[in-house]
């Protein structure tokens, strides 16, 4: 793992400044938005929980991610958490029906990410509507709110420009540096992360945009094709997560898929960084019945200078 590490780090300097240089701070996934799309991003007054912002994205994320990226997705979804104090809806019942354009999963999955990031950007976590178009034309509407907000008729954005207020957060202090996360979802029954602090603090907006930018990767293809290696990069590209396939695993284990890489990042993020609420460099192996199928870690690769340019990080 620690070469790994090192190579991934040589790697990073060269190449991901590249990656990200024609993306910030518009468009903050590598990811373009599909010929005709584009998401109107609308902010409202009401202060909402930044980490059920972020637990409840990406479990959307994994849980929509059920058809194929080009796939029109009809109806209404939703993410509620009410101890977590957000919820995150989708629905296509915005505007006459004989007017509104299909839309499709790849449309809805980069709107939600790019509304999560737009708050990110602006360390501002205030209710908010992102209205999904193609062609000009509304065909679908996510809401990230509390969830307990009454029901309003969605007509389409307003002309205001609502600021949300700073409400970020930071390190808790906890005494776990290690330990293992096993599956309660039946559909992965036998899978297991064992994970282990093992460096630097990374900021918690960080550590979660990289793992957006991450599982928006793994959606543009099919659910059950495998990957051998999959990467994400934060918002601010400071920090960098990788995920790779172990050679040499035994047939009757699982393969490394794109849902499982899913899955197994939205353990991370919920039974790692949220129950310990500690945001360090993470090395984590993926295990199908006990036997190691993955491994990766999450890595902070530059830090941003007082002046708004970025420092070069070592090797740990």
């Amino acid at each position: 793992m620690r070469s790994f590490r090192i190579l991934f780090i040589i790697l990073a300097q060269c190449c991901l400044p590249l990656i990200k240089a024609h993306t910030i701070p518009l468009n903050y996934t590598t990811l373009p938005n599909p010929p005709g799309f584009d998401a109107l991003i609308e902010f409202h007054t009401g202060l909402i929980n930044p980490l059920g912002v972020y637990i409840n994205a990406i479990d959307a994320i994994s849980s929509w991610c059920k058809t194929d990226w080009d796939s029109e997705f009809i109806g209404t979804a939703a993410v509620i958490d009410p101890r977590l104090g957000v919820s995150i809806k989708y629905t296509d019942r915005v505007g006459p029906e004989s007017e509104r354009p299909p839309i499709k999963l790849s449309y809805i999955l980069l709107g939600l990410y790019q509304g999560v990031i737009r708050m990110s950007d602006k360390n501002q976590f205030r209710e908010m509507t992102i209205w999904l178009r193609f062609e000009n034309k509304i065909g679908g509407v996510i809401r990230i709110a509390h969830p307990f907000k009454p029901h309003t008729t969605l007509e389409g954005p307003s002309n205001s420009s609502n600021l949300a207020l700073t409400n970020g957060y930071n390190n808790v202090n906890s005494t776990e540096d290690s330990g293992e996360v096993l599956d309660p979802d039946p559909e992965f029954h036998g899978l297991s992360i064992d994970w282990k602090f093992d460096g630097r603090t990374i900021h918690a907006i960080e550590v979660f945009t990289t793992i957006l930018d991450a599982m928006v990767s793994t959606a543009t293809e099919r659910a059950d094709a495998e990957r051998s290696y999959v990467y994400g990069i934060s918002f601010s590209g400071n920090t960098a997560l990788n995920v790779h396939e172990l050679s040499g695993a035994p047939s009757h284990l699982r393969k490394v898929t794109n849902s499982l890489i899913r899955e197994s990042l939205l353990l991370i993020a919920k039974y790692v960084f949220h129950q310990q609420r500690r945001f360090i460099e993470l090395d984590f192996t993926i295990k199908d019945l006990t036997r190691g199928i993955a491994e990766g870690f999450f890595l902070k690769i530059s830090s941003v200078q007082a002046n708004g340019t970025r420092g070069t990080a070592t090797a740990k």
